[in-house]
Parts: structure tokens; C-alpha cells; sequence
């Protein structure tokens, strides 16, 4: 689910902690349905098709709020090609809410997702498929609501545990990592800065671009991309180097990941932004001719955001809402370090 709630959210605990409040009739009702028409005037008999038409319905009426207004959403797929937000004009008032919720028995998705279809055989023997022409930019996949893996090496165990390298060592004054040439074998990979190392420190895992490798007897120097390289190697703990209690000492372990050269493993893909084409092993029984694929677009799907302490969002709630396929590209832009309970530095 990806709301954005930075600051400034109040009265949604109700969202949050589930709780209900009891009011008077609702004020007004107004119906969503991904076959509705935002000409229509969202009623049951012909509903609003999107809910940014929904939200401007709201908004008309609850400057004066003498009960609750509802928003109901009908089964089905809402796809948004951009952000829904949300501001202190769209909240209730009075102790009355505004509240978005889904039909009786009934299950609205809403997806920053978009199809991928159009697949063709690229490598028979290999059973790895294509589709050309993407323009999108994404870190997930999902084939007939299956997570896809982003290629990576080593693979995954059978069990789909992760499975991971060790690093020869951290070299400090370098601000790099020595990698066992024994594990890499090749760095004959064709978007090299593409590729991107995952690394354990103590609790968590960060993710740093390929700036640029070269080999050193028998290991492969890897030296990652700023800004992450420099806040990495500067900060004031980095905590690399041997693994956070270890005994006997052991190095740090690592995987690799985003190059079609690591694509060897069913379930894997690889996009290829220097050709907007985006490749897939397919699993067993999977026929990408009919399969449905899918890959984030949006990366906030509703945000909830007053403008300040004095205007706040007030009085909202979302119930019975599927959110799905929300996108996430900071670690593509400028790599993702964080340290224990995911406090991103």
C-alpha cells in the first residue's frame, strides 16, 4: 500500500487502528465503478468512473457538513496514471467523515500498475521471452500475480531462500569492494552501470550502483556510484567490512543484481533502458502469449498532505481498498543505504 502521509495527517487514527465512529446519516453517497462515466451524476444507477471525479464531488458539498459523506467503490480495477491526492479541502468537518469505501461484498483494486503484453520469443533454447518499445521505468514484476525476479546472481536457492557471495574484503581507502573472482567469474556484462551490489550490513541491506570494476589478481574491484559511495564511506559508522558478529570472523555477504547476463533461472527479467526492452525466463506452464503482466508506474498512489500544522487532513477513512503495484525508483537514482529499523541515511 503506498500512501504518502508526511506530516501534517490528523483524526485518520480510525484508518489506521480500525476503529469505527458512530454517526448520523450519511450526508450524501456517491458511487464509483471502473464502467461508470465521470459525466454521470455517481449515483448506484450511474456511477462516477474515477475517483478524482469523486473527489470534486466531495468537495462541492463539504464546506457544510451535517453528516457523513461516503464514497463508495465498486469491484473492479482502478488503474491511476498519476498521484490522488489528497489536501485538507477533500476531509470532513464537525466530527462528521468522509469515507471511501468499498461496495458490500465487493473488492475495489487500485494499481499504479500497467500491463506489459506483446511478448515474443527472443532466445528459444533458453525459453527467455521479450517485449520492446518500454518506455516505463521499474524494480518490480509480477506474472499472473507472481513476483518476478530481477536477475541476479547468485540465484536464489530451490526454496526461493536468498542465497548470497561473500566479499574478499572492503577496501576503505578505495571506497570499494574486492569480489571474489572465483564467484563473479565474468564482469563482461553489457550495461555494466546498470548492475547494482546488494550488501548485508548488520541489519540491513544496502543497495549501491556499479560505477566501475576492474580485476586484481583473484578478485574483481567494485566501485559503486555517488552520491551512495561517498555517503556509504563517510559516514560516521559504515560498519563494513566483517560481519556483525561473526565467529570466526567472516566478511559481509553481497548478491548482484540487474544484468541480462545473470538471467539463468526461471522467474527472472531484466529491462534494458538502453533499449527499452524488457526480458523474461518464463516459469514452467507460464504462456506469456496470455500471461498477465504487470509492472509499477506511480510511486504514490494516494497522498494524504495538509499544508501545514494549521490546515491538516482531517476526518478521512479508507476501508475494505486493495492498493497494489506502487513504484519505488530510489535505489535506481541515486542507490539506498540504511541502517537498523530501515532509517535511511
Amino acid at each position: 500500500m503506498s500512501f504518502k502521509t508526511i506530516g501534517h495527517l490528523a483524526a485518520v487514527s480510525a484508518l489506521f487502528l480500525g476503529v469505527t465512529v458512530a454517526t448520523a446519516a450519511d450526508q450524501a453517497t456517491f458511487y464509483v465503478a471502473p464502467n461508470g462515466s465521470d459525466s454521470n451524476k455517481g449515483t448506484e444507477e450511474a456511477p462516477f468512473k474515477t475517483i478524482t471525479q469523486a473527489q470534486k464531488a466531495v468537495r462541492a458539498i463539504n464546506g457544510t457538513m451535517t453528516g457523513d459523506i461516503s464514497v463508495i467503490l465498486r469491484g473492479g480495477t482502478y488503474q491511476l496514471s498519476s498521484t490522488v491526492n489528497f489536501t485538507e479541502a477533500d476531509g470532513g468537518k464537525d466530527g462528521f467523515y468522509v469515507r471511501y469505501k468499498a461496495y458490500p461484498n465487493e473488492t475495489p483494486l487500485i494499481t499504479g500498475g500497467i500491463p506489459m503484453s506483446g511478448w515474443t520469443i527472443h532466445d528459444e533454447k533458453n525459453n527467455i521471452w521479450k517485449v520492446e518499445g518500454v518506455d516505463a521505468r521499474f524494480r518490480q514484476m509480477y506474472v499472473n500475480g507472481k513476483k518476478a525476479i530481477r536477475a541476479r546472481m547468485p540465484n536464489l536457492l530451490d526454496n526461493g531462500d536468498h542465497n548470497f557471495f561473500r566479499l574478499n574484503k572492503v577496501d576503505s581507502a578505495g571506497s570499494a569492494f574486492l569480489l571474489n573472482s572465483s564467484d563473479v567469474k565474468s564482469t563482461d556484462w553489457k550495461n555494466p552501470k546498470k548492475v547494482e551490489i546488494h550488501l548485508m550490513i548488520a541489519w540491513a541491506e544496502s543497495i549501491l550502483r556499479l560505477d566501475k570494476i576492474s580485476q586484481q589478481g583473484n578478485t574483481f574491484k567494485f566501485e559503486p556510484q555517488d552520491p551512495e559511495r561517498s555517503k556509504l564511506f563517510r559516514r560516521k559508522y559504515p560498519m563494513l567490512g566483517t560481519a556483525f558478529m561473526s565467529n570466526p570472523p567472516k566478511q559481509q555477504v553481497y548478491y548482484l543484481e540487474n544484468a541480462y547476463e545473470f538471467i539463468d533461472q526461471p522467474g527472472e527479467w531484466y529491462l534494458d533502458e538502453s533499449t527499452g526492452t524488457l526480458y523474461y525466463k518464463a516459469r514452467a506452464g507460464e504462456n506469456m502469449a496470455t500471461a498477465n503482466v504487470v509492472v509499477p508506474r506511480v510511486n504514490t498512489l494516494f497522498s494524504i498532505l495538509g499544508k501545514d500544522t494549521k490546515n491538516k487532513v482531517g476526518y478521512m477513512s479508507f476501508e475494505g481498498i486493495t492498493f497494489a503495484n506502487s513504484n519505488f525508483l530510489r535505489p535506481s537514482e541515486e542507490g539506498f543505504l540504511d541502517l537498523q529499523a530501515s532509517m535511511f541515511n
